[in-house]
């Protein structure tokens, strides 16, 4: 280990400590005697070297072997400590003991003390150890000395190009070795390090000081990888240096278009984004024009899973790119990747609506809608596997989607609906796989295509499993049960504090509720036993169908009559709630009082999606039929779902209606 004092002068740049250390105190007072002097840009440093110094005695030799715990010499020390001319003479001196420190001496991460120069930003240290070496070894020993890489295959110039602030760091390499960027050949290159940061006056330097410069980059990338992810403006600055980068691709098979169709944004997506993606993406636009336009065959370049840039921008949502693509190339649309997909079914797969309906309403796309990967699926059968109701809906709306093809297993996509949803079991009747096989049944001619039903149900329906259905069954009335235990606590406590509170013990009434009588207060009352009603019942059901010991048939019909009990206690929890509070504050602020009731009538609209999708099924059936019978039904439907979902709705706000009717006649 170094010893403390050496490394307290090395930090300090303390010369005269160092020279004591070192047994050189006539070479420390000889260094004292006059500045070092050191021009940057040039390089050039008057070195005073007495050539009859005698050999190291073993004391300074073991001095000078000492190393830090991250294996740094004392020069690498006083290399990364600064830039002042008592650093400048520390070194020298050091190198007149030893000057093969500069050249040989690695830490344990191989860096050299002209690394460890460069990454504290010490440009005159870095120009003084530069002439130290050509004058102790010569240009050509300089020069391997600004080539030698660390660990990280790294030179000296990437600590220059990661520090740049002013560009002084880079200048003076490059004056000393104007190659200097072409190494490494392989990993990643000075420029890549430039483009990376975003520092496109260093890559400017670097192109303009040396043309032959390495664009590459790590696994196999080049920098245009790295300029596509910064912008627009480093792209076209690359593909003017070296248009041929548009075709390379890295270790994955990865294009810079492949990369640019997963990241490019729209201007749209940027406005609508929030205000990362403001910044970020507002230099995204356009890059996928640019790179098709410096070569157009990159479109057809896939990578090692057969995906070609059309696959990676379904796979991200990026319509923009799509519809780039396909206006320089339309026959790319047909491209199919490893599975032999396209780009369709990777919108399905991934769920990307925006494609999916693209896809679908662009009558020149109409090719695609049909075909079918390896296992015979075509992005109908994917949508059911996947579940996606949107895109789903999208690809039945279409008349030329064939519903009758039959993949690799004999399945279509009816067959594959009744493989995927189990009917028998508990499943919310909402679910969009349910949507989709009622809407695949309404819309199939002849049902499924699999022969004999029972057969089919039986090689291929999944069975129930009582034991899972019966975990579930009780799992869920444990959760749904503290919900309405809840609400009859609520509602209770309710019955005996109305709003306005009760007559005083003068009034002929006494204890009678002071407010009784008016309609909001029939209203607020009833509202508050029908969810007393319901809860209580609902949680008499949940104790019913968490029993184990009951059929799990009976199980399952307490357990569904309690989901419609409880639904309701909450709607008319709800209206109690806004009655109360309008009964409140009504006399002294009326229109606060209506706001109040106006936001709770967002209970209404919650948790009802059946009509709404019972609304786009009825749309889908009308596309697909072409015939006015899917809408005969739609208001019957839609009547008597509200009257089962509002039922209490009607209780609530007509029976105290009638009984004011009736009193008032």
């Amino acid at each position: 280990m170094m010893l403390p004092e050496l490394l307290m002068a090395a930090r300090s740049g303390d010369i005269k400590l160092l020279g004591d250390h070192l047994n050189g105190e006539d070479d420390a007072a000889a260094a004292l005697a006059g500045p070092v002097v050191v021009d940057v840009l040039e390089g050039s440093l008057p070195i005073r070297r007495d050539p009859t110094l005698p050999a190291l005695p073993a004391a300074v030799a073991a001095a000078l072997s000492g190393a830090t715990s991250r294996g740094d010499s004392v020069l690498h020390v006083v290399a990364a400590s600064g830039d002042g001319q008592e650093f400048l003479q520390c070194a020298e001196l050091i190198c007149n003991k030893a000057s093969n420190l500069v050249l040989d001496s690695c830490n344990r991460n191989d860096d050299t003390p002209l690394h460890c120069a460069a990454r504290a930003g010490n440009v005159s240290m870095v120009s003084h150890l530069i002439s130290l070496v050509r004058r102790d070894h010569g240009a050509v020993a300089a020069k391997a000395l600004l080539r030698k890489q660390n660990k990280n295959g790294e030179t000296v110039l990437h600590e220059a190009v990661r520090l740049a602030t002013d560009g002084d760091l880079v200048k003076l390499l490059m004056s000393a070795d104007p190659e200097l960027a072409r190494v490494p050949e392989t990993g990643t290159s000075p420029l890549y390090l430039a483009i990376s940061l975003g520092r496109d006056g260093t890559a400017q330097l670097l192109h303009d000081t040396d043309g032959g410069l390495s664009y590459s980059g790590p696994d196999g990338q080049s920098a245009l990888h790295a300029a596509v992810l910064k912008g627009k403006g480093m792209t076209k600055m690359l593909l003017e240096w070296n248009n041929d980068l548009a075709k390379q691709a890295d270790g994955f098979g990865d294009t810079p278009l492949h990369v640019a169709a997963s990241v490019e944004r729209s201007g749209m997506e940027t406005v609508l984004g929030s205000s990362f993606w403001f910044f970020f993406s507002s230099s995204m636009c356009g890059m996928t024009e640019l790179l098709v336009g410096a070569n157009i065959s990159c479109v057809y370049q896939p990578d090692q899973d057969g995906s070609f840039p059309i696959h990676v921008a379904a796979s991200m949502g990026r319509l923009n790119v799509i519809k780039i693509l396909l206006d320089k190339c339309p026959d790319c649309a047909a491209l199919l990747d490893g599975k032999a997909r396209t780009f369709l079914h990777v919108a399905v797969v991934k769920k990307r609506q925006n494609i999916v309906a693209f896809a679908c309403k662009d009558p020149g796309l109409a090719s695609i809608l049909n075909m079918r990967d390896d296992d015979l699926n075509t992005a109908l059968h994917l949508a059911v596997y996947s579940g996606d109701l949107h895109s789903f809906g999208y690809l039945i709306c279409n008349t030329k989607v064939l519903l009758d093809l039959a993949n690799s297993k004999g399945h279509t996509p009816l067959d594959v609906s009744e493989c995927v949803v189990n009917h028998t079991g508990i499943h919310y009747g909402s679910n969009a796989q349910s949507w989709i096989r009622r809407l695949l049944a309404s819309t199939t001619k002849g049902g499924c295509n699999s022969g004999r039903q029972d057969r089919f149900r039986k090689a291929h329906v999944p069975r129930l499993d009582y034991a899972e259905e019966s975990r579930k069954m009780t799992d869920s009335t444990q959760y749904l049960g503290i919900s309405s235990v809840l609400i009859v606590t609520i509602t209770f406590a309710a019955a005996f504090a109305p709003p306005g509170g009760y007559r005083q013990d003068d009034h002929p009434n006494a204890g009678a509720a002071t407010l009784a009588g008016s309609y909001a207060f029939d209203a607020f009352v009833i509202s508050n036993t029908m969810a007393f009603i319901c809860s209580s019942l609902a949680t008499f059901g949940l104790m019913y169908s968490g029993m184990t010991a009951i059929d799990l048939g009976i199980r399952a019909w307490y357990f569904t009559g309690s989901l419609i009990l409880l639904r309701s206690s909450v709607r008319s929890l709800g209206a109690a709630f806004a009655v109360g509070i309008y009964l409140a504050l009504a006399p002294v602020a009326r229109v606060t009082a209506v706001m109040v009731c106006v936001i709770t009538s967002a209970l209404v609209l919650f948790g009802n999606r059946y009509i709404v999708h019972t609304v786009t099924q009825t749309v889908s059936l009308h596309l697909r039929l072409g015939t006015r019978r899917a809408c005969m039904g739609l208001a019957v439907t839609v009547l008597v779902n509200i009257l089962f979902e509002y039922w209490s709705y009607i209780i609530i706000f007509g029976l105290p209606a009638c009984i004011k009717y009736h009193n008032g006649n």
